[in-house]
């Protein structure tokens, strides 16, 4: 399951390892940012991140 997290104690800023990330068909760890220039839009797309991560584990679960 995909985690966001704060990174670097900022709350502009989060990182996340997506799930089952394969690139050329060899599953890899990664890790993502993502950085935005205020607390309240960071706020917004942690929000619908949350949103479809259960979502996606809902569809797994079935």
């Amino acid at each position: 399951m995909m985690e966001l997290k704060p990174n670097a104690g900022s709350d502009c800023a989060s990182v996340w390892n997506p799930h089952g990330a394969v690139a050329d068909e060899c599953p890899k760890p990664e890790l993502l940012a993502i950085c935005f220039i205020n607390a309240e839009n960071a706020q917004k797309f942690k929000t619908k991140f949350e949103e479809r991560r259960k979502e996606i584990d809902e569809r797994e679960r079935q």
